[in-house]
């Protein structure tokens, strides 16, 4: 881990670099080009946006890492329990391998219990949030707005354990699927 790595809230002077470090983070990763930089300006004009649990990394003054967390729902019967969801997490491509991205979900699962939220479900790499704590939703019975039990489909329980439904916000969940900005 890098020693001068610091972990705060963002503020507006910071949304020009932290969105060119999420597009340098996602560039040609998953398809040609990236849209997860528009993602975050969708997530920050959106109510349903979690500020307080949200953070970027800050090393030397730049940034050089982020995470951005929003609500979501796990429906039971005619039941809707909050819970968080969380993406992207963008790392500079340059600094990956130094634990970014792990410091930033420990503390954002810290500010997370703290605040009361009582789990995180995400849709993301199987592979690598197990060490957080993630499990595979079907270990709960989570499944997408469909009903699929999908590998990438993990949650944390933070605070009591529910076998549910998961679901996103529904404009949240939109912008995502076509991934184009507002």
């Amino acid at each position: 881990m890098l020693e001068n790595l610091i972990i705060r809230e963002e503020t507006p002077a910071d949304y020009k670099n932290t969105e060119l470090m999420t597009m340098r983070s996602f560039w040609n990763k998953y398809f040609p080009a990236c849209s997860e930089h528009f993602l975050i300006r969708i997530i920050r004009g959106s109510k349903d946006y979690i500020p307080e649990i949200s953070r970027i990394a800050e090393l030397d003054n730049k940034i050089v890492g982020a995470v951005y967390y929003t609500k979501a729902w796990i429906v039971d019967g005619d039941i809707k329990h909050e819970v968080a969801t969380f993406g992207p997490l963008a790392v500079e491509p340059t600094l990956e391998g130094n634990d970014i991205g792990g410091v930033l979900m420990r503390e954002t699962i810290k500010l997370a219990k703290e605040v009361g939220i009582a789990g995180i479900v995400l849709m993301g790499e199987p592979n690598y949030y197990p060490r957080f704590g993630f499990e595979r939703g079907s270990k709960y019975g989570l499944t997408d707005a469909e009903g699929n039990t999908l590998t990438p489909l993990m949650g944390l329980i933070l605070r009591e354990r529910r076998k549910e439904l998961f679901l996103e916000g529904d404009r949240f969940f939109e912008q995502k699927r076509n991934g184009t900005p507002e």
